[in-house]
């Protein structure tokens, strides 16, 4: 567990250099998909140290509400990117961006995990299923349905004002009403512990300039180190209370203030490399696939270090399978829904 844990901190550090080049600054592409390869590589450990009960893994599992808050902040950076730089990105939003990108893999992954599971004999799972969206519901990751809705609300802000220079206020308080209903019906944490840093992307986005003067430009130490202390702050509350201090605002402060610790270094240092680039580009099938493995092989392999491996093994494998034929099936049916359209 040990040299997992160390494995995955070499992939960090490795490819760290000065930020010198100005299209890899912050949310850069090279950033986002190093990012996106490390943050779903640690998902998936906080998993396993949650199904393994290792102690090596624990911060891993802690550590889960703040790397999930870096998924959200960058896909709102990313919707924002590609409103404002492609010029006809809403048109057919809810069918490609909603249902084939996010949701279609998701039920192939339900699918595939209700067919498997039935073939082992697993208590309660019947092949009938996979034509119910309740089960859907129910067995897709809390994280898939969130971003969903988090995309409709960017939707409806974006028709009505494409730069969302006011409307993103209207997502914002829309946010902070969701994060109090959802905590007020006793909906699990991680429904509402980092919804506000997809605000918090599409934010920097517009203000990235402010930004920088507030976080970057002067004093970037001595901002560094309050931010710190703000989030070490808001973990402890965490740990020491729940209800509204621990569950609502600890958790939303300690994820917002994680994402502004990593942009504010983002803007100092550009990270990546071959193998963080390459996770990046699945990481999206490893958040999916990850978590039926976990439940499918833990039966089957008792050692715990053997099936972390395992889990971590096949898991990347088959994300980078899955994802190649998704894109080459995605990239065919454009095609066609173009050639029909005209």
């Amino acid at each position: 567990m040990i040299v997992i844990v160390f494995a995955w901190i070499i992939l960090i550090l490795i490819g760290i250099k000065p930020a010198e080049e100005c299209f890899n600054v912050g949310f850069g592409r090279t950033n986002s998909m190093a990012l996106r390869g490390i943050c779903s590589i640690e998902i998936m450990l906080g998993h396993i140290g949650l199904a393994t009960g290792s102690v090596i893994l624990y911060p891993n599992r802690k550590a889960g509400v703040l790397v999930v808050g870096i998924f959200f902040a960058l896909s709102g950076y990313g919707l924002m990117y590609s409103v404002s730089n492609k010029p006809h990105y809403l048109s057919n939003f809810f069918r490609k961006r909603i249902l084939i990108n996010l949701l279609l893999p998701a039920y192939i992954v339900f699918i595939a995990g209700e067919i498997t599971r039935s073939i082992l004999g697993e208590e309660g799972t019947e092949l009938a299923n996979v034509a119910e969206i309740i089960p859907f519901f129910r067995e897709t990751n809390w994280y898939v349905w969130e971003i969903a809705g988090l995309y409709i609300c960017f939707f409806i802000c974006a028709m009505i004002d494409k730069s969302l220079i006011k409307s993103h206020y209207y997502l914002g308080i829309g946010t902070l009403i969701f994060v109090c209903i959802a905590f007020g019906m006793g909906i699990d944490n991680p429904w509402y512990g980092s919804t506000f840093c997809f605000w918090v992307g599409i934010l920097y986005y517009i203000k990235k300039e402010v930004f920088i003067k507030w976080f970057v430009s002067n004093h970037f130490l001595l901002k560094m180190f309050a931010c710190g202390a703000l989030l070490l702050m808001a973990i402890v509350c965490f740990f020491l209370y729940g209800g509204i201090v621990g569950n609502l605002i600890a958790r939303n402060v300690a994820s917002v203030v994680f994402v502004i610790l990593v942009l504010m270094c983002l803007h100092r240092y550009s990270i990546g490399n071959a193998v963080s680039g390459w996770l990046g580009k699945y990481s999206y099938e490893i958040y999916l696939i990850h978590p039926l493995l976990i439940k499918i092989m833990r039966p089957w392999i008792r050692n715990d270090v053997i099936y972390a491996w395992a889990v971590i093994a096949s898991t990347v494998l088959i994300s980078f399978v899955y994802g190649e034929v998704l894109r080459k099936i995605m990239k065919y049916g454009d095609r066609l829904w173009i050639c029909k359209t005209n």
